[in-house]
């Protein structure tokens, strides 16, 4: 059990150098963390996929559940967009400055 962690440990540091590398060569790439709840329908489609449950023309005719899952997350992306939006009529940024 031991060893199995420490070659997942080696096997992630190996992903996180690849990914620096990447990183150096396209300056214009960037990362943003999403959290676990607005990761489902990637994970689902991983799932699926590694589960064989995904056909070869899953985009263009999706299973019931990754659709389902997709409005969902769709759903929730317009609802945050939309307080942003009020929080942002609410509190205008104060454009004055002292000097």
């Amino acid at each position: 059990m031991q060893q199995q962690q420490g070659n997942n440990q080696w096997e992630a540091q190996a992903v996180l150098l690849d990914v620096r590398d990447i990183l150096k060569r396209t300056p214009n790439l960037g990362f943003t963390w999403t959290p676990r709840e607005g990761n489902a329908l990637a994970h689902n489609i991983a799932s699926m996929q590694q589960a064989g449950g995904l056909n070869r023309n899953w985009c263009s005719d999706p299973p019931l559940i990754i659709k389902e899952i997709a409005e969902a997350e769709q759903r929730q992306s317009q609802a945050r967009q939309r307080q942003h939006q009020r929080s942002m009529e609410e509190e205008p940024p104060n454009l004055t400055h002292s000097s």
